[in-house]
């Protein structure tokens, strides 16, 4: 920092420290600015932080509290993403049943979110367009369907939507949605559990 000769220091005016770092053992280097040069980098501070603020709705002196909640949610996102990886590719093993010339198959996943349970049905149908995928995520004692269907079973006649629809009915719920992707709730599980494993091979007559 440089400045040319001064009366007196209280010349210099407004001083702020920007940074600071060692320069050598026992020498400290700072980088301050001065005088207006003061005035404009706070007020660019202050427009800084109030950005910050509006992004995460909330006022400048609540600032830090609000990173720190957004870093909280970050946290448990992590730790359910980190549960779900430990359950293998984030979920039961895949059931799969062959009806005709498509591939049924279907995944239970436990306390997953929507996009975590959206990534297992596209997963599924991924690089099989003869696949129909039924994601069932099991959150609270209810349970939500995702379904997703690849491009030769769309063509094949299945239907995402009716097939969720259904799934749901049976489950105490409702739903419903594209051909190709759609999304349904239901709340009695074991009903699911005997929709699952009881009437897959008569879907085809239900839903294609």
């Amino acid at each position: 920092m440089r400045w040319g000769p001064r009366g007196s220091t209280g010349e210099i005016g407004l001083f702020k420290i920007q940074h600071e770092a060692s320069a050598a053992s026992g020498v400290r280097r700072i980088t301050a600015v001065t005088g207006f040069n003061a005035f404009d980098w706070m007020h660019s501070q202050q427009e800084l932080i109030g950005e910050a603020a509006a992004k995460l709705k909330a006022q400048p002196r609540d600032l830090a509290m609000a990173v720190e909640k957004m870093l909280e949610t970050l946290r448990e996102e992590r730790k359910k993403r980190e549960k779900l990886a430990q359950q293998g590719a984030g979920g039961s093993a895949v059931e799969e049943t062959v009806i005709g010339s498509i591939r049924l198959r279907v995944q239970k996943m436990t306390d997953a979110d929507a996009a975590d349970a959206k990534l297992a049905a596209d997963r599924l149908v991924d690089g099989a367009p003869d696949a129909v995928a039924l994601v069932a995520n099991l959150a609270d004692g209810k349970v939500t369907f995702v379904c997703k269907v690849g491009d030769a079973a769309l063509k094949a006649g299945a239907k995402a939507g009716d097939i969720v629809r259904e799934v749901a009915k049976v489950a105490g719920g409702g739903g419903g949605g594209r051909p190709d992707f759609a999304t349904a709730g239901g709340g009695m599980l074991r009903r699911r559990m005997r929709l699952l494993r009881g009437r897959r091979s008569s879907w085809r007559s239900d839903f294609w």
